[in-house]
């Protein structure tokens, strides 16, 4: 078994499942985990995923070298327009954010700042449909593990179209996401019990559910 130590998180990584484990070695829930748990219809196809974690590779590699990755020049220009216009600069690519209180973890895709203002967003970019309420929850969990003074969140799409020709243009796709002050709530049963509901974690982590 391969464990990968994060220093920033105290947690560590297992490479042969991607699973994400806590420094007295139980498993912790990732953000996707927390969030599909109520999304029972929530369907994502293999194809889609390949596609997206490609695109996720070519942009991480231009985001730390600035080189543009051969068959992504029209995802990578989107991504750069939508820098340009709105005047943000990338501050932390793929950083593991942690939640300790609410026993999740994620890596959100980027930190960016503002230029003119010197705030701070969550940039989660986005290959397909830029679902709200799906990508709105995921950008809150993010926002409540990071140690950051977030002031923004956006899903970015940068899933080029097709034009007349067959030809893919960039077409940049932007959503703005309100915050979320809670990600779970709980209900008190008659032992006195708490039972969170909404945003949970799998059946599988309830006993490790605790806060503050």
């Amino acid at each position: 078994m391969s464990l990968l130590f994060n220093q920033a998180t105290q947690t560590y990584f297992r490479e042969e499942d991607h699973t994400y484990w806590s420094s007295d070695l139980k498993q912790i829930p990732g953000v996707s985990t927390i969030i599909r748990y109520n999304e029972p219809n929530f369907v994502k196809s293999t194809g889609a995923d390949i596609h997206g974690s490609n695109v996720h590779k070519a942009l991480h590699i231009y985001d730390m070298t600035g080189e543009v990755q051969k068959g992504y020049e029209v995802e990578t220009a989107i991504w750069v327009d939508f820098l340009d216009k709105e005047q943000y600069e990338v501050v932390k690519v793929e950083l593991i954010v942690f939640n300790p209180s609410l026993w999740y973890i994620g890596t959100l895709d980027r930190i960016l700042r503002h230029k003119p203002t010197g705030r701070l967003a969550i940039g989660d970019i986005k290959t397909g449909y830029l679902d709200r309420e799906h990508g709105g929850k995921q950008l809150n969990a993010y926002r409540l593990a990071s140690h950051e003074p977030i002031e923004e969140l956006f899903l970015i799409g940068v899933n080029p179209k097709l034009n007349k020709k067959g030809w893919r243009k960039s077409v940049l796709a932007l959503a703005e996401i309100p915050f979320m002050e809670k990600l779970y709530e709980y209900t008190v049963d008659q032992s006195g019990l708490r039972k969170p509901h909404g945003l949970r974690v799998n059946t599988m982590y309830q006993e490790d559910i605790h806060d503050n």
